[in-house]
């Protein structure tokens, strides 16, 4: 990844980030600054990473290279816990609902302080960049700061103490405000991944640190070669609509299936013209709205694959489906980023004047619908399927990993 922001020698400064999620974790937490380190490390002198240690991550992806040096800190409890008897799934309620202070991987909070610590004096670093959710490792990254007096950035990812969270009782609410306010106050720059996000901390706080706060999207990687077969069709004859990744919230297939069902009524969509590829684990839920809409046909349910098999799907699809529920109206989902990527229409349904509203009011990708607009949804359906919509990417150009990593150093360097 080339960041060209001048012709000079590296920067003099030592960087750690306190991220939970680092790769190989394939939560999809750990792809921000899997991704942007990759960027940082040619440039600066150095740059560490403290995560969490491997045998306490659920779900691995070697597929996804990590950059910088790695300093992986414990955890305990463990979190995540295989719920696979009476009293793991009783101390796993119990901690999540009265327990863990912060969030349920507060007991990372210790072990990646200490890591932290030794990291900032042994190596000299210079700036702290401390990211979440989950938040455990901004309250690291806090700590860290009142520890040494370093340069601190905290990078928002979702909303804290004015997000949907449900903190642990009694006094779950207050800590993590307090918390927060901490870092508000301590914090050198601030950082968010959308406007909406930015002007709901701003409303939340107070308008003092404005001048602090900046807006750094994620991105996506501009190098066409990394994936193939984008000339191979995923089901011939077909058009083939694609969902790579597991529905929560109000991302859900109920979204969408009422118009599915009405076009097949309509015998405009059908087993053999149309498929709708999903790439993840189903929930019950989604299983159960497919079943009752009768639109299983339409379906073809696969496993989670590997990241960049993925990526080679998408580019074998016909459209690709971005579904953001009205209860997270300031996410732009990581997903977005890899669909530009794959450069298929994009197919999205989300909240009006969501920031997915926003964005792709900004750049020429596919086609919003609104949250319960069945008659677009349906319209949106048939225009894909005749391919009347043929977006030519203009503006993508300006989120890819390369600009927005060159962005972040610059911050970083007027620290």
């Amino acid at each position: 990844m080339k960041i060209n922001l001048t012709k000079n020698k590296k920067s003099s400064k030592k960087i750690l980030v306190i991220s939970h999620f680092y790769f190989p974790d394939a939560r999809v937490g750990a792809k921000r600054f899997g991704n942007l380190v990759e960027g940082f490390a040619p440039y600066f002198k150095q740059v560490h990473i403290v995560s969490l240690k491997r045998k306490h991550i659920p779900s691995i992806d070697d597929s996804l290279i990590p950059h910088g040096e790695p300093h992986l800190a414990g955890m305990f409890p463990k979190y995540p816990l295989k719920k696979t008897s009476w009293f793991r799934r009783l101390l796993s309620r119990y901690w999540e609902k009265f327990f863990c202070i912060s969030d349920p991987f507060s007991g990372w909070i210790p072990f990646a302080t200490l890591k932290s610590l030794y990291v900032v004096f042994s190596k000299k670093i210079d700036v702290i960049i401390a990211t979440g959710p989950p938040f455990s490792a901004m309250i690291t990254g806090i700590l860290v700061k009142m520890f040494t007096g370093k340069a601190l950035i905290l990078d928002y990812r979702d909303p804290w103490s004015n997000g949907n969270i449900k903190f642990p009782k009694p006094l779950g609410n207050q800590w993590n405000y307090l918390f927060e306010k901490i870092g508000n106050v301590l914090a050198d720059r601030i950082v968010f991944c959308s406007q909406i996000m930015l002007d709901n901390y701003l409303e939340h706080f107070g308008q003092g640190r404005v001048e602090s706060c900046h807006v750094l999207t994620n991105g996506y990687k501009d190098n066409k070669a990394a994936i193939s077969g984008t000339s191979i069709s995923l089901n011939k004859n077909k058009f083939n609509l694609l969902y790579a990744g597991n529905f929560y919230g109000g991302r859900s297939l109920s979204l969408i299936a009422a118009p599915l069902r009405k076009l097949k009524d309509q015998k405009i969509l059908s087993e053999g013209n149309f498929k709708f590829s999903i790439f993840g684990n189903l929930q019950a839920k989604d299983k159960k709205i497919i079943l009752d809409y009768q639109i299983s046909d339409l379906f073809e349910i696969s496993p989670p694959i590997a990241y960049d098999e993925v990526l080679n799907k998408m580019c074998m699809a016909d459209s690709l489906f971005l579904p953001s529920g009205g209860d997270v109206p300031y996410a732009i989902p990581f997903k977005f980023f890899d669909y530009l990527k794959a450069r298929k229409p994009i197919f999205a349904i989300a909240a009006e004047n969501s920031s997915i509203d926003i964005i792709m009011r900004e750049i020429a990708c596919g086609v919003f619908c609104k949250t319960g607009d069945h008659e677009a949804i349906e319209n949106s359906i048939i225009s894909l399927v005749n391919k009347s919509i043929a977006p030519d990417f203009i503006g993508a150009s300006n989120y890819t990993w390369s600009k927005i990593t060159a962005a972040y150093i610059r911050l970083i360097e007027s620290i």
